[in-house]
């Protein structure tokens, strides 16, 4: 409101300055769930039906605190938003104790689509006569159905020649980085890590010789046993056996699921690479580092694969990295329609086009939600992301949280922005 007050009266001078100012509509706490931001309204329910829903709701308590007193039920859990200490917004409907999550991944596309369009690669990948390297986020690999009556080792070897060396072709040099066993507890405050309907048993150790399942089975043993099951596939790699099927002059580097790297060439010794250890617990930001390393070896043209819309937004911050010529993410999805985002292009874009801070547009993209942060109810990130494109300079201050000791007044800070969505 104030904002439109200083536009009417002082900027365009199309409202007489002694002129009111209209009412305007509060959005109220029981408001929440009937928001809508791209209309900034609220929905208004009949009166006559408000009240039939609070009779019912008012009934259902009435209901539950009479059986309580002759049934082990827990009122706690029962009444565990009505107690809860967190803003309903952030919790998760299911469970007070989750974060609140929402789809992000088409979201952000068409955002990204919609305000960068020429970045947007729906045809092969543009070719080039210099050297190009592969970054492959190692998670969608682990996911690939092995073959009926196949053991770990013989699925490990499968997959390197069917689904990675083919790549070769096209570039001298291939990474593959998997995330550390640390990722599931980390995004354990989510709903869909915490779901155990599909969870089946979780091994210590998957040996060489283990038969895999199949189907429905094979994809809940992966998501009960993924940090366990990238290990078994990264220990079959660094035989002598799968080394000798990659290409004369060509490099495979495998990073993950724990701290190491190593280096795998045809007929040569396998090779530990102490500058790619790393204690990052999600692939995603150890993906950079290995971007940052494939530049130093002089390979100026990068290209990584991933469905991940972390990847996306980090390799947008990290296109300015010094000597990259391109940065392109793959995130085309088997048998569906060819679909490359042109990283270094947007980074630039928004510097020069909207004005926008690529590290203020990460932290955005981080603080409106994902894994470990909670997603505002009804408040989408392409409203998000909108805001910051129309008022680039009121996000500036955002730029203190990158700072080493954050106080809690920074990362209120973020709360205050909130303010331009409702």
């Amino acid at each position: 409101m104030l904002k439109k007050f200083i536009h009417e009266r002082l900027v365009n001078c199309s409202t007489p300055l002694s002129a009111t100012l209209n009412s305007s509509l509060l959005l109220r706490i029981r408001d929440n769930d009937t928001y809508e931001s791209s209309q900034s309204n609220v929905k208004k329910l009949p009166r006559r039906k408000s009240m039939v829903d609070l009779t019912k709701i008012d009934a259902e308590i009435r209901r539950i605190l009479l059986l309580s007193q002759y049934r082990p039920i827990d009122l706690e859990s029962v009444f565990s938003h009505e107690l809860s200490t967190m803003p309903i917004s952030l919790c998760s409907l299911e469970d007070v104790n989750l974060l609140n999550q929402q789809s992000k991944s088409k979201d952000i596309f068409e955002f990204l689509k919609q305000k960068f369009p020429t970045a947007i690669y729906s045809t092969n990948i543009p070719t080039t006569n210099q050297p190009k390297a592969l970054v492959i986020d190692g998670s969608s690999l682990l996911h690939i159905y092995p073959r009926t009556g196949s053991n770990a080792f013989q699925h490990a070897l499968y997959l390197l020649s069917e689904h990675i060396l083919p790549y070769f072709t096209d570039y001298s040099r291939i990474d593959i980085i998997f995330d550390s066993p640390k990722s599931r507890d980390l995004k354990s405050f989510t709903n869909r890590y915490t779901n155990s309907s599909n969870v089946q048993s979780r091994y210590n150790h998957i040996k060489r010789n283990s038969i895999l399942p199949t189907g429905k089975a094979f994809q809940n043993f992966v998501t009960s046993n993924r940090a366990i099951f990238a290990a078994s596939v990264v220990e079959s790699w660094k035989e002598t056996e799968a080394r000798n099927l990659i290409p004369s002059r060509c490099v495979l580097i495998v990073a993950g699921p724990d701290e190491k790297a190593f280096k795998l060439e045809k007929d040569e010794q396998l090779e530990d690479l102490i500058e790619l250890e790393s204690n990052q617990i999600e692939a995603d930001s150890r993906i950079i580092l290995h971007i940052d390393h494939i530049l130093h070896n002089y390979i100026f043209n990068v290209v990584v694969k991933s469905i991940d819309t972390d990847v996306i937004i980090l390799c947008i911050y990290h296109a300015s990295l010094f000597g990259l010529h391109s940065l392109l993410v793959d995130t085309t999805l088997p048998k569906k329609q060819f679909k490359v985002i042109d990283c270094k292009f947007i980074h630039n874009e928004l510097i020069d086009r909207y004005g926008v801070n690529p590290l203020i547009f990460l932290i955005v993209y981080a603080l409106s939600g994902c894994d470990t942060c909670s997603f505002i109810r009804n408040v989408s990130k392409r409203t998000f992301m909108q805001v910051l494109f129309d008022t680039p300079n009121d996000f500036n201050d955002l730029q203190k949280l990158t700072t080493i000791q954050i106080s809690k007044d920074d990362v209120n800070l973020f709360a205050d922005k909130s303010d331009h969505y409702t």
